[in-house]
């Protein structure tokens, strides 16, 4: 919720993949995800301590919850995603299935029976959430499916603000397809936020869905007390427009301020607090949620309290990775509306997108004791030196209980010869707590053969050109054991892409041997970078690569969120890839991997990072002169369908270069009026057109070039007939650079005005006119330019009797 940067505004970027714990698998069954958790010094109590002052925590942040200061963060570009409304009273959210194979179960946990199965690819209602599963609809199977193998569809799309957003046009960001607004109610145990009554007044009336933040300062579950009697006085006179979460934000800035009065928050302590506010929130009739992100939720809430709420995770970045079902999701603090804030004053928001309807009954309230459930017997095992931790299983009311989500495990005095414990807790659903025990026993003499040893999982490996020699560990009856005492290893095949072997064979007080595999694949491309581009192409080219067969290239698509193969380029020394036929001025996303065939099978390589270009801007056409005045051209062009806008360049003939003197921000406007120039004088013109694509503005090439030339002034004429016969024309007001003059004549006002002469002095006398007749004049200046003439107005009609 950080707000370093005040009113101002961000950029929009292209569109990205979004995923909650996306994963493809074949025949797959459902894994349950285990947290470590540190161990962290207790709290000191300071119940009857002075309050401290609690600044804003916006004021100087110390770590925003969702930056690149959060090793949870990825800074890339940001989702744009389309939402999905729901359309049953019994869904709380839209999700895909990712496995090949997803087993339905008769309840939240493997040990359910299998009621059915679904495929990759199929969508799913989600009707409610148990820790980490959820409870779906297909057709007309209902059942639980692990919450790791769905991916969920954003339902709606949200900001959320507080005092430093300044005014805000509620109407605009309504129209701007802002679904709700989350707003900051105050922090600490005093403190409210004085943008929270106009805000909640404003977003009411704009139809917004709202809910409310609360920062926590809290040292102690007294304070934490404190803060949530504050937020329930503030907002208890808007209690019917508050349909979103109330969130307790606990954050980095809350453990340094306790670290300041010499307190340290432990997760414990952090836990008691937060259940304290939420209980009290939840008591008054609010649906409660946690902000925080993966390593602080990790640190300082236990996983219980974290499954048991409306999760709101902060990770600016184009995709959110957050490993357990979460509610919503911040994704940048640099989101524009349509409408708020200029190109030079921009007006920053924080953008979210929620996947799950908030609801306060998740998940199951009736929690049941494990002190009665029965454990499978462990048999004696043997001594090796290193902790002994034997499997067993739980079984309560004929159910098959889950390790690490409804009970955990602590092994305690099983290293040496004797009685070892086992104690197990209830976790999840469950409470209470079990002791069992099993014996160590000394060890024979006779060797162990290695065939049935477990080997740690060697991931890919990338290309080097040298010999390659990952490390490995080998177990033994849990017993792990030492290189060069108990194993050696060879390796082979180890330099080149392809299948490596590792050959483990026993020694010392062990026997045998045992071969495993690990892949060399081609090393990650370190540059995609821009060759050329056109209005319908784009040329990548990249580093090129040893030991590789070629390469592939990947094009992101919108429609499946996804980067789909595009191209395969055959040859290690082929570098550049053109993708044609494309649509002007759009952003295009590629990744380009090598790829090497070893016996018939293709080994890629790691995938380069995301490469992001647009295709150039169409250039102007049809620039023409379209009105010419003594001071002033303008000018005219055909639209530009794709573009923002226009920049409007002259030619400045001191330098011989074109200078910007117009920029037009819309492509609706074909014209521009350049005024306040010379007369009769040319002038030269080119134009841009300009749109704005991944983060800047790109323009087109110059369009071709246009001269114009102002008319000449439109001249005074003064008429005087001094002698017999003859009338003299004279007149002021006149260019500089006009060529000449035209004279015309008539023996009536409102008659026909023929040329009689051209001249280029000031002045011109007719002759062998008829006396005491009056005659009628008028003249136009003109300059000639490239053999045309460019004419002045006519001057005004005037007359004289002739002598």
């Amino acid at each position: 919720m950080k707000k370093i940067t005040r009113s101002f505004l961000a950029v929009s970027l292209s569109t990205a993949m979004i995923f909650q714990n996306m994963v493809l698998v074949s025949n797959c069954e459902e894994i349950n995800t285990t947290i470590s958790e540190d161990t962290y010094i207790s709290s000191k109590s300071i119940d009857n301590q002075d309050s401290t002052i609690q600044p804003d925590p916006e004021v100087n942040p110390h770590r925003s919850m969702g930056d690149v200061l959060s090793t949870y963060s990825l800074q890339s570009e940001l989702p744009d995603l389309e939402t999905k409304t729901l359309t049953k009273a019994s869904s709380i959210g839209f999700g895909k299935v990712t496995a090949n194979k997803l087993n339905v179960r008769s309840g939240p946990s493997t040990s359910y029976s299998i009621v059915g199965t679904l495929n990759n690819g199929e969508n799913v209602e989600i009707l409610g959430r148990d820790n980490n599963w959820y409870k779906i609809s297909y057709d007309n199977l209902t059942g639980y499916v692990s919450a790791s193998y769905i991916t969920l569809s954003p339902i709606e799309k949200g900001i959320d603000v507080s005092k430093w957003n300044g005014t805000i046009d509620w109407k605009k960001v309504k129209a701007d397809g802002i679904d709700y607004v989350i707003i900051r109610g105050g922090f600490g145990n005093a403190t409210v936020d004085p943008q929270f009554e106009s805000y909640i007044q404003g977003a009411s009336d704009a139809g917004l869905k709202i809910g409310v933040y609360w920062f926590s300062y809290a040292t102690s579950v007294t304070k934490a007390k404190e803060e949530a009697a504050k937020c329930l006085e503030t907002i208890a006179p808007y209690r019917d427009k508050i349909t979103y979460p109330v969130f307790y934000d606990f954050e980095y800035d809350s453990v340094d301020y306790a670290k300041k009065l010499g307190i340290t928050i432990t997760k414990d302590l952090s836990s008691k607090m937060a259940d304290e506010f939420l209980t009290a929130i939840k008591n008054a009739g609010y649906i409660t949620g946690i902000y925080t992100n993966k390593d602080f939720g990790d640190k300082y809430f236990y996983e219980d309290m974290l499954f048991a709420n409306n999760l709101w995770i902060a990770q600016y970045s184009s995709a959110c990775t957050y490993n357990r079902p979460y509610m919503m999701w911040q994704y940048t603090d640099k989101g524009t509306i349509n409408g708020i804030g200029t190109s030079s004053e921009p007006a920053y928001f924080d953008m979210n997108y929620t996947y799950l309807k908030p609801t306060n009954n998740q998940t199951s309230s009736n929690k049941i004791d494990l002190s009665s459930s029965s454990v499978s017997e462990i048999s004696s095992k043997t001594y090796t030196g290193s902790a002994i931790e034997p499997s067993f299983t739980v079984t309560l009311n004929n159910k098959i209980l889950k390790e690490n989500e409804d009970y955990t495990v602590t092994y305690s005095n099983n290293i040496s010869i004797g009685t070892a414990k086992i104690l197990i807790k209830g976790i999840g659903n469950y409470v209470g707590e079990k002791t069992i025990t099993f014996k160590i026993v000394a060890p024979t003499t006779s060797k162990i053969n290695l065939s049935s040893a477990s080997v740690s999982e060697i991931s890919s490996k990338s290309y080097t050109g040298s010999a390659i020699k990952p490390s490995v560990t080998v177990k033994v009856n849990g017993k792990t054991l030492s290189l060069n005492k108990d194993y050696t290893v060879t390796y082979s095949n180890n330099i080149s892409v392809g299948t490596a072997k590792i050959l483990i064979k026993g020694t010392g007080n062990y026997t045998g041997e045992k071969t495993i595999t690990f892949k060399i694949i081609p090393k990650k491309i370190s540059k995609v970078s821009l060759s050329k581009k056109t209005t319908n192409s784009l040329t990548l080219s990249w580093n090129k690569l040893d030991d590789v067969t070629g390469y592939k290239i990947y094009k992101y698509d919108s429609k499946s969120e996804d980067y789909e193969y595009l191209k395969t380029i055959k040859g290690a020394s082929t570098t550049s890839f053109t993708d044609s036929n494309l649509t002007d001025a759009t952003v295009y996303k590629y990744k380009v991997r090598g790829y090497k065939t070893v016996d018939g099978n293709a080994y890629n390589g790691f995938i380069s990072n995301s490469f992001a270009e647009s295709t150039k801007v169409k250039t102007v056409s049809n620039l023409n002169l379209k009105t010419r005045n003594a001071t002033s051209l303008e000018l005219s062009w055909d639209k530009v369908k794709n573009a923002d806008g226009y920049r409007i360049y002259r030619l400045d003939t001191n330098t011989d270069t074109y200078k910007l003197v117009k920029t037009i921000n819309n492509n609706t406007t074909t014209s521009y009026k350049h005024s306040n120039l010379v007369s009769a004088t040319n002038y030269y013109y080119k134009v841009k057109a300009f749109k704005y694509l991944n983060g800047s503005n790109r323009y087109s090439d110059y369009s071709s070039r246009l001269k114009a030339t102002t008319r000449p002034l439109q001249p005074s004429v003064i008429l005087n007939s001094t002698k017999s016969k003859s009338i003299k024309v004279s007149w002021t007001n006149i260019s500089k650079r006009a060529t000449g003059y035209e004279v015309r004549m008539s023996t009536s006002k409102n008659g026909t005005f023929n040329s009689i002469g051209t001249t280029t002095n000031t002045s011109f006398t007719k002759v062998n006119l008829t006396k005491g007749k009056t005659y009628y004049f008028k003249i136009r200046a003109y300059r000639i330019v490239d053999g045309q003439k460019i004419y002045s107005l006519y001057s005004g009609i005037e007359s004289i009797k002739c002598k």
